[in-house]
């Protein structure tokens, strides 16, 4: 059901997050429920994915680049939807309770998939369908967390980077599952109910977390309350009254209300002429990031009889990626010229070439120690792009368009989905072509 006005006034009372906080940083207990949030929205598409020995095993060589499509390909319609028909029902209905929709369903249909992955998982196409099933869903809470990073605390990136880092975490806890149930790393099934017992257990703890950061964080509410007042929904605008009358602050809970008083909302052509460097850095991050990714399972190790090789690159690229995200907190972003944020852009794409001969031509000499280095510096300046480019966006919004910030970070997560999809479509043309 969806959260009530009546819900929401109660919330506000509790001590969890007991005053709104005017300031630009974020509460740690906020940091750590939008990392929660994070992990949840990606935990399910990872650990198909980092089954790769065993998937590879089972279903083919190919199979794992048809994995890769059927989890990213709906994060485009999801995102462009997003993107499109969110403002509508959040007018409509009221940031708060549009929020807490999307989220609750996102997480509920997850672990219904993660719960249905064990008992397809011996035929592709089945498996596939329901892979696009979990892609849709986590494909929401991939956007739901985003959209709420960006404008919580407009002015604080450490929310972002929290939430990206989640994303990239989920990666050690479905190792931590995998190496405790013996699933995954190799061509046995031996477990795998259990494996993704764990998972969906693992996804509703996150939900859990969800509720608590929708329902029980002020800042939260206070937000969402001076949203619906910048796009014109009256759902929520009385809370602002029952909010100050129940912190030590009221003027910094007005404040927050009365700075968006005077907001211009402006059109995706305008915000992609404001935004379009940033984009386009984060589409050529992500796509190339991606092409890598996907062909994990066709990287030969130097020992043949070193089957898991596939698997360490995986949980390497997701683990540096992880550690560049809280990387971007302890550097000025807002400082950083975004010449210098497209350079790095470009340059990752030098490994480009050089993973695909190494792989395929095998012109390279081999060695282990060799490619899982490349692949951790290439996946750790991708996280760190990706996360400057989302943090370094909503500076180049004029003062009074600031609140556009929500639909800015619309307009990149479908550059993101748009990259993803061209990213698998360059290595899907590969792989046709080597056959």
């Amino acid at each position: 059901m969806i959260q009530s006005e009546h819900d929401s006034q109660d919330a506000l009372s509790s001590p969890l997050l007991s005053t709104p906080n005017s300031a630009s940083r974020a509460r740690k207990e906020e940091v750590a429920l939008f990392f929660l949030f994070g992990i949840g929205s990606t935990i399910g598409w990872t650990a198909l994915l980092s089954s790769v020995v065993f998937y590879t095993a089972t279903l083919g060589t190919s199979s794992y680049i048809y994995l890769n499509l059927a989890v990213y390909v709906p994060l485009f319609p999801i995102t462009f939807a997003q993107a499109v028909l969110d403002l509508k029902y959040d007018k409509q209905y009221g940031s708060l309770n549009s929020f807490w929709y999307r989220g609750t369903f996102g997480f509920i249909f997850t672990v219904l998939t993660c719960l249905t992955i064990p008992f397809v998982s011996n035929k592709l196409l089945p498996l596939l369908i329901t892979s696009v099933l979990l892609g849709t869903s986590s494909s929401i809470l991939h956007g739901t967390a985003k959209q709420m990073a960006s404008f919580i605390y407009p002015s604080c990136g450490r929310l972002f980077a929290a939430t990206t880092a989640g994303m990239q975490a989920s990666a050690l806890l479905v190792y931590v599952i995998s190496w405790k149930t013996g699933f995954g790393s190799s061509e046995n099934s031996e477990n795998i109910i259990l494996f993704y017992e764990l998972i969906a257990v693992s996804v509703g703890l996150c939900w859990l977390a969800f509720q608590l950061l929708i329902s029980y964080s002020c800042d939260v509410t206070v937000s969402m309350v001076r949203r619906d007042s910048t796009i014109g929904s009256l759902s929520n605008l009385s809370l602002l009254d029952d909010q100050t009358e129940r912190t030590e602050n009221r003027e910094s809970a007005q404040a927050l209300f009365d700075d968006n008083a005077d907001v211009e909302e402006i059109s995706f052509s305008q915000l992609w002429t404001n935004s379009w460097p940033c984009c386009l850095s984060l589409s050529v991050t992500v796509g190339s990031s991606i092409a890598v990714s996907s062909w994990f399972n066709r990287v030969q190790s130097s020992d043949p009889s070193n089957l898991s090789l596939p698997r360490v690159l995986f949980y390497t690229r997701l683990f540096a990626d992880f550690l560049s995200r809280p990387a971007t907190s302890f550097v000025n972003i807002q400082k950083l010229s975004l010449k210098v944020v497209n350079f790095l852009a470009c340059a990752r794409l030098a490994f480009l070439p050089v993973f695909f001969i190494y792989t395929e031509k095998q012109w390279i000499p081999m060695s282990d120690i060799s490619i899982i280095f490349g692949v951790a510096v290439f996946a750790f300046s991708s996280g760190f792009v990706a996360t400057a480019c989302y943090q370094l966006a909503p500076d180049f919004l004029p003062l009074n368009q600031k609140q556009n910030a929500p639909k800015q970070a619309s307009l990149l997560n479908v550059c993101f989905s748009v990259s993803i999809i061209l990213g698998l479509m360059i290595t899907f043309i590969l792989v046709k072509l080597g056959e």
